[in-house]
């Protein structure tokens, strides 16, 4: 299609679907350009549109030119879908779209680290849970004891001021402070706290950023290289980047690319986080030859919720004036928006449950209502009335994972097993085995009293006291081990919804284990039980929501209760907002101790901004929870037991605000509140969920469907072994050294050494272990570049991305190891190969059928057709080629079509077979005792830790 043509049928679209100020922002792309953009604009198509116009007009400019930073992955997730989307549409089979970075700030620096700083692959990214686990175990070390108190000079104590501590770090690290201000003392806890990092190869999401910037800042090569790649920079939710965020933006932007900014400062959220709403107040003072362009139109909601927002926000002071002008194709009508003041809190539960089952009633579906929360305390009265009047529901941003009967019973799991621990504390939970059976048979499923004896003994085999050394005593091995005794398994080709939810609990419940081995792994056995208890006692119950939570790929047809936080960028025909009162929302100032009582005062004033407790950060909040409705909103509010109990008597000053607005109504019997007299609402379409998979997602499903389910859904994680990590610091060598074939850089024996040395990571393997697998590493790595130095010069890629997209909202990505390119006498021969290892945790051998994804993403890329997949064995720097065939390339799109398919309609059943049973590294977790007999399965784990026992036993005499 030429240029000409596209060019006509862009404009023709956009005259018959944007506005003008939609229009001015896609076409402007010579200019920086700042977006605000009001609730239910569209931005998202407008970014969008954006980016395809700029590689539709600009011939120089390819996919991965373009860069776009979004707030979350799921918001990156339905940005990348829509602009592949419309690249279909406009622009024909583009390639090399996998090219295009779509994806959070955080990610942005871990793949800038990845594929330009070799010396940062080892290293493992700690989310906050894993942060705080990690600063609890190296407390004194990192830092912590040097902290005090400024009113008597008392430090820090650990699991006490955990989360101060490590606010206070990242005030530190992610503004622009002076340094003059801060004290010795502090200057010191922040080196320390780096440096424990770095020691134990570790870093927090600060962290990576921080390293990001300064490689990019002191490396010319790597800046030039960047500022060649990013001519085209897109950052989305402008008003919630804090200083450290707008520094990287503001770096790219002086590389020279092409800067566009879209948020709305009367939607920040994230004050306490550091969010700086100057950032967008002054954006054109900081950043040159700037067009700003104001979207106003709101197209989601009736002018009745437009007009309230109105009369909210604009009691701000601190805000750019502008107001939304109703667009949508909802109309107003009286009795949609009301409030409610009522004498109990349980009179407004049951207002809300009505309210929910009339509009149900009306037609509109559970899914399109929301109530939305500023504490998470009303959450729990508001779910206990929804279940009593049948009303479906989902929960997020609550963590109520350990409120449900069977976490409960494995946390008296541990509790029991530490029972027999030594080193147990006194005021530690002290299970007897009558109260751990009880628990276990009281989680809302039957289980055979026979297996829950075998499984408590399994437990008595397995006392801390029996293991002498770390690696031995491993809480997921002992976890899951119990689970396989206790025979509580899904029925093949059987969906029972109550067994289905223990799963998706007691995989997330392996995740939390997982939080904490990784980072205590190199404990005592008996300490290492004994402060997982404490962990689980203190610490870990408000960290974890229920695991059927974090299913992202099925749309779940109920009421969603969240907090305001997590609405964000969401929309509901239907928004009940309530615990309208003075001290609530606008919330309190809180009172205790907090980070400011250990910052001087200088230091406080500098950072004041991390304090989420103004009024107009408040009005922010409530203006994003009224704009998530597009017709129905109700208010409500009640005198609360338990939430600032005898100071909430007084109603919100937002409650007011709004009541000023003619569109909102009380208690007046002129207006129909029933809705009965109204016709039945319709067109109601559920969205498709955007499915992105990965290679490692689709060699779990091949091999079994049932065990992706285990893997990624229910979220169980296999047990640590100590050659984890092996296979990944070969692949790292191998990498660097294709790099540097590739741009004919020396590779001396010398050169290898370093390689080998920079790479080698095995984080939880002993000394001896260590120094074989090292012999093992550099005879394979040496032998590889002897066996393959002639082969560099026909590298054309090595760890390319590749992604495919099939539409209905389903793509597939995948780094390819490495691309040759050979000419063999005129004819071009391309080859994709993809490295392994024997020394792998788990045995799945991957197919030439899997391996044909990649060839898919090739095609994607580049246009052309692979010839050739190669397995290359780094243990015996030997290939397996075969052919790519065009029947093949076909059949894997469809099976990836099925497996989309399967996770969305959540038909992942189990299919058992011998062949395929007996290698699965999790048939422990899915078959019965007899079809363990029946498939002659062997459980190794069993045979492993009665050797170790048996051993130890023998050693202790």
């Amino acid at each position: 299609m030429s240029g000409g043509l596209l060019t006509g049928l862009l404009m023709a679209k956009m005259k018959n679907t944007y506005t003008d100020a939609q229009k001015e922002a896609i076409q402007c792309i010579d200019e920086n350009l700042q977006i605000i953009a009001c609730a239910g604009s569209g931005k998202t198509a407008v970014v969008s549109e954006r980016t395809i116009h700029v590689l539709e007009k600009k011939p120089d400019i390819h996919p991965k030119n373009i860069v776009s930073f979004t707030f979350t992955e799921k918001a990156a997730a339905e940005l990348k879908d829509r602009i592949l989307s419309l690249s279909r549409e406009r622009l024909g089979n583009i390639h090399g779209m996998s090219e295009m970075y779509v994806g959070t700030i955080h990610g942005f620096c871990k793949k800038i680290l990845d594929d330009y700083v070799p010396e940062y692959q080892k290293f493992t990214v700690l989310d906050a849970i894993q942060t705080k686990i990690f600063v609890d175990r190296h407390y004194d070390e990192i830092g912590m004891t040097k902290v005090t108190k400024n009113k008597d000079g008392s430090v820090m104590q650990p699991y006490v001021d955990t989360d101060r501590f490590i606010q206070i770090m990242n005030m530190l690290r992610e503004s622009e402070v002076d340094e003059t201000l801060i004290p010795v003392h502090l200057k010191k806890a922040l080196s320390m706290y780096q440096a424990t990092f770095e020691k134990h190869r570790f870093l927090d999401f600060t962290m990576l950023m921080e390293k990001a910037i300064v490689e990019i800042e002191q490396n010319p090569e790597l800046k030039e290289k960047l500022s060649q790649r990013i001519r085209y920079l897109t950052v989305d939710e402008y008003q919630d980047v804090n200083g450290i965020q707008e520094r990287l933006v503001h770096l790219l932007y002086e590389m020279g690319a092409n800067i566009c900014v879209v948020g709305d400062d009367d939607q920040l959220l994230y004050s306490w986080r550091g969010s700086e709403i100057q950032n967008i107040l002054t954006f054109e003072d900081r950043y040159d030859h700037l067009r700003t362009i104001y979207l106003v139109d709101n197209f989601r909601s009736t002018e009745g919720i437009v007009e309230l927002a109105y009369k909210v926000i604009s009691n701000n002071q601190n805000r750019k004036e502008k107001k939304m002008i109703p667009k949508g194709r909802l109309r107003y009508e009286e009795g949609d928006i009301l409030y409610r003041e009522f004498e109990y809190e349980q009179e407004e539960y049951e207002f809300i449950a009505k309210r929910i089952q009339q509009l149900h009633e009306l037609g509109v579906p559970y899914r399109e209502m929301s109530v939305l929360m500023r504490v998470k305390k009303l959450g729990k009265n508001i779910i206990d009335v929804l279940n009593q009047h049948d009303i479906p529901f989902v929960v997020e941003g609550v963590n109520e994972l350990f409120t449900t009967p069977e976490i409960e019973a494995a946390c008296k799991t541990f509790y029991y097993l530490n029972r027999f621990n030594q080193k147990r504390p006194g005021k530690a939970e002290n299970v007897t085995k009558e109260q751990l059976r009880t628990s276990w048979l009281s989680i809302g499923y039957p289980i055979d009293p026979f297996d829950l004896d075998r499984a408590i003994a399994y437990l008595e085999e397995n006392k801390a006291e029996h293991f002498v050394f770390y690696h031995e005593f491993i809480l997921q091995r002992i976890y899951q081990g119990f689970l396989d005794k206790l025979e509580l398994k899904e029925p093949e080709g059987k969906k029972v919804e109550r067994l289905e939810s223990i799963y998706y609990n007691l995989g997330k419940f392996s995740q939390v284990i997982h939080d904490f081995e990784v980072i205590n792994y190199r404990t005592k056995p008996e300490n290492k039980l004994k402060n997982f208890c404490s962990f689980l006692q203190y610490t870990a119950g408000g960290y974890y929501p229920e695991g059927h939570l974090q299913n992202p790929h099925v749309n779940r047809n109920g009421v969603r209760v969240m907090t305001i936080h997590q609405a964000k960028g969401l929309q509901f025909m239907a928004t009940f907002v309530p615990g309208l009162c003075r001290n609530i929302f606008p919330q309190r100032k809180k009172g205790g101790l907090s980070a400011w009582h250990f910052l001087p005062d200088a230091l406080g004033k500098a950072l004041e901004r991390y304090r989420h407790s103004e009024e107009e950060d408040e009005r922010r909040l409530f203006y994003v929870a009224v704009t998530r409705a597009k017709k129905f909103l109700y208010l409500t509010r009640a005198p609360y037991e338990e939430i600032s109990k005898g100071q909430n008597t007084i109603r919100s000053k937002f409650l007011d605000e709004s009541c000023r607005s003619d569109y909102i109504f009380g208690d007046d019997p002129k207006i129909p509140t029933d809705y009965a007299s109204r016709g039945k609402m319709s067109g109601f379409e559920e969205a498709m969920v955007p499915i992105t998979l990965t290679f490692s997602h689709l060699k779990d499903y091949y091999g079994c469907a049932y065990r992706f389910k285990l893997t990624f859904l229910y979220g169980f994680i296999q047990p640590i072994e100590p050659t984890m990590g092996y296979g990944k610091s070969l692949h790292d060598m191998v990498a660097e050294i294709n790099k540097r074939g590739r741009e004919n850089e020396p590779l001396s024996h010398v050169h290898i050494q370093e390689i080998i040395e920079r790479h080698f990571h095995l984080p939880y393997a002993n000394e001896l272990m260590k120094e074989n697998m090292m012999t093992g590493a550099n005879r394979s790595i040496e032998e590889y570049v002897s066996v393959n130095q002639k082969e560099f010069e026909h590298i054309e890629y090595v760890e390319q991305d590749v992604e495919y997209d099939l539409g209905d909202g389903v793509r597939v990505n995948g780094r390819m190891d490495l691309v040759k390119r050979k000419d063999l006498n005129g004819r071009i021969r391309k080859s994709i190969v993809d490295y392994k290892t024997e020394k792998r945790v788990d045995s799945e051998e991957i197919t030439q059928e899997q391996l044909t994804f990649y060839a898919i993403g090739y095609q994607e890329l580049t246009g052309e057709q692979a010839d050739f997949l190669e397995r290359y064995n780094l243990d015996t720097n030997t290939p397996e080629r075969v052919r790519v065939r065009p029947e093949i390339l076909e059949k894997t799109k469809s099976v990836i079509r099925q497996a989309a398919k399967e996770i969305r309609t959540n038909k992942l059943e189990k299919a058992c077979d011998v062949l395929k049973c007996k290698s699965c590294y999790l048939n422990y977790l899915c078959l019965t005792n007899q079809q363990k007999v029946d498939f002659d399965v062997n459980n190794e784990q069993k045979k492993m830790i009665k050797r170790v026992v048996k051993r130890n036993k023998k050693k202790t005499g």
